[in-house]
């Protein structure tokens, strides 16, 4: 290889790398958007009232989802201890067990949530309307 050659080939990479990066870092800022949510302010309404009990409906959907997953892993956990030569090394059971304490700890976690949205759907339902001339400072 010539001189102009090893020079095309490494500005090649140069750029291969620099466009990775850049690519990398609107993949990254694009991902963490999506987790940042802007939440309006919070308003002492019936409608952010609804917003909770919706909310809680949600997270009650992917954790009757999660619970699901777990016992359908614990049925194959049961499964790879009745007979041993379907996982002879342990792996798949291993795996499963894994995946059932990530489970288990995203469960706990939407139950706070559920919770937290239920009370607080409860504490805004039970607030004044601002129909009834009370402001938030009156109060």
């Amino acid at each position: 290889m010539n001189i102009s050659a090893k020079r095309r080939k490494a500005m090649y990479w140069i750029k291969l790398l620099v466009t990775g990066v850049i690519l990398i870092s609107f993949i990254g800022w694009g991902q963490a958007k999506i987790f940042t949510i802007d939440h309006p302010p919070h308003i002492p309404s019936e409608l952010a009232a609804e917003e909770h009990w919706e909310a809680s409906e949600l997270y009650e959907e992917t954790l009757v989802r999660l619970e699901l997953k777990v016992g359908h892993l614990e049925k194959r956990i049961e499964r790879f201890t009745k007979k041993p030569y379907l996982d002879p090394k342990g792996f798949k059971k291993q795996s499963a067990k894994l995946l059932i304490g990530a489970y288990e700890s995203e469960i706990a976690e939407l139950r706070n949530h559920i919770t937290w949205h239920k009370n607080e759907a409860k504490r805004l339902s039970e607030l004044p309307s601002p129909d009834e001339g009370k402001t938030l400072r009156d109060s």
